[in-house]
């Protein structure tokens, strides 16, 4: 079909009991293809998890939307905390999600101070939900740029637009009074030097709930990992 063409029939996800998918290296076409999965080498084999998420987001490609997800922090006092963050990719060899964000923002306050955090994630063509839970790695202006991650940071400010890179020279976020608009207006940071407030965000992924609300009854499966293995198990949805 066109570029834009998007399965809508029912899905069947493949499960295998210690939560791996076992196909060519490569993965399936859908993984190899998804918008914003890029060709840099990923785990092998890849956990059934990310498979059914590269899948997934294959099938929602159409919808600008379909990278937004939700993340959970939690606040200094015990409370949660949530927002809306893009998906930007995985942290290449590795089944780690990353996500940028600006150093001055609440997120990042939260995140020094506890690290778990959990994203929730409904893929609304194919009507999948993933809740993935980890801890969030932090990678900011003082991290060595010669190092994988300090390339990855630089990599991802290159990927942004220009408007994207501007707004990390706006004023601190959430901050107070309200600047007149020329000042959010002569804001302008260049490709070639990466803004002191740029963070990137490594989401390492330590259990992952997978439901499907196509069929019935509704697949339901949870994926832990424990050391570098990771164990699935079916339940009722």
């Amino acid at each position: 079909g066109s570029e834009g063409a998007v399965e809508t029939g029912d899905y069947e996800p493949h499960v295998y009991g210690d939560g791996f998918y076992r196909g060519s290296q490569g993965g399936s076409q859908a993984a190899q293809t998804g918008k914003n999965f890029e060709n840099a080498p990923s785990p092998y084999p890849k956990p059934q998890w990310r498979v059914l998420l590269e899948e997934a987001n294959h099938r929602n490609r159409s919808e600008i939307t379909a990278t937004y997800c939700q993340l959970a922090t939690i606040r200094p006092d015990g409370t949660p905390a949530n927002r809306t963050i893009v998906f930007r990719g995985f942290v290449p060899g590795t089944n780690s999600l990353y996500f940028v964000t600006d150093a001055r923002s609440e997120k990042v306050h939260h995140l020094a101070a506890n690290s778990a955090a959990e994203i929730a994630w409904y893929l609304t063509v194919s009507r999948e939900q993933f809740r993935i839970s980890g801890k969030v790695h932090m990678i900011g202006a003082k991290y060595d740029p010669k190092s994988s991650m300090g390339k990855l940071r630089v990599h991802a400010w290159h990927n942004l637009s220009a408007n994207a890179r501007n707004g990390f020279e706006w004023p601190a976020p959430g901050s107070h009074p309200v600047c007149e608009a020329a000042v959010f207006e002569a804001a302008e940071a260049t490709r070639e030097v990466v803004s002191e407030n740029f963070v990137l965000c490594s989401f390492e992924v330590s259990n992952v709930e997978y439901l499907n609300l196509r069929g019935c009854p509704q697949p339901r499966i949870f994926f832990k990992r424990h050391g570098s293995e990771w164990h699935s198990l079916t339940t009722n949805p």
